[in-house]
């Protein structure tokens, strides 16, 4: 209980952090380690009071206490959903190391993904130290308890994820003559090859793809071939549920076993 809390509280904090993530990606980051939070509509400068996840955002009633302009409801909400990144890794990873590691891939995945909204780009600063951690966790991660492919098939799984979508990238655009899909894409399908293994990628790029027309139809409304969705959320997603999965096999039966070590 006390972990699955810890996790959660520390899943707001985190979530407040990716809020000024996603604010700034499309600035290139500008001011991101050192400047100040500030109201977008009046400038001021952000205290204490107005920056407590979720509940700010709350007691002012979804406005700046300062001029009274409307907060976007997606402020708290991804504040919420990186809490629930954090008690999801403590019910179903299988320590409180192995949890902390499920949850940190968790955010990291979140953070692409709010990225990629913003920018329609997934940055190499992260999508590759996420497949060198992938690398890395299946070396290390048996020893705190994390379910995750051996040596061998994490390699294979980040090649062939990569090359997959690289594939894809390259048939589309020369059958349609334009970019179908970025190269960050392919990345981000790599590191989840590392961290998932080669046996989980059909099982990735599926719920990715369903979970990519849901996206284009909750945006969109419509489907057309014209539309340009980022890839990077729904995969991201897919990744991310089936790390989870792997953490747990007897519940999730093929969908777990098929990224476990």
């Amino acid at each position: 209980m006390l972990p699955a809390l810890g996790l959660a509280l520390f899943g707001l904090c985190v979530g407040s952090f990716l809020t000024v993530v996603r604010a700034r990606a499309g600035t290139g980051f500008a001011g991101l380690a050192t400047g100040r939070s500030r109201c977008p509509a009046c400038g001021t400068t952000l205290g204490v009071v107005d920056l407590v996840p979720v509940l700010s955002w709350l007691l002012l009633r979804g406005r700046c206490r300062h001029c009274g302009a409307l907060v976007s409801p997606a402020y708290p909400l991804v504040e919420l959903a990186a809490a629930g990144i954090g008690l999801a890794a403590a019910w179903l990873a299988g320590g409180p190391l192995a949890a902390l590691v499920v949850a940190a891939v968790g955010w990291w995945l979140m953070a692409l993904a709010l990225i990629d909204l913003e920018t329609m780009r997934l940055p190499d600063l992260l999508t590759l130290p996420l497949a060198a951690a992938g690398l890395a966790a299946s070396l290390l991660g048996p020893a705190v308890g994390l379910h995750v492919p051996s040596p061998v098939p994490s390699m294979l799984g980040a090649v062939l994820g990569f090359a997959a979508l690289a594939a894809v990238r390259w048939g589309y655009g020369r059958l349609r003559g334009r970019e179908g899909l970025g190269l960050g894409d392919a990345k981000l399908a790599g590191a989840a090859g590392a961290w998932l293994g080669p046996e989980a990628l059909a099982w990735l790029i599926m719920l990715a793809g369903l979970a990519g027309l849901l996206l284009a139809l909750v945006r969109h409304r419509r489907l057309s071939g014209e539309l340009e969705i980022p890839f990077g959320p729904p995969l991201a997603l897919a990744f991310w549920l089936l790390l989870l999965a792997a953490q747990q096999p007897q519940l999730f039966g093929v969908l777990g076993s098929s990224a476990m070590r």
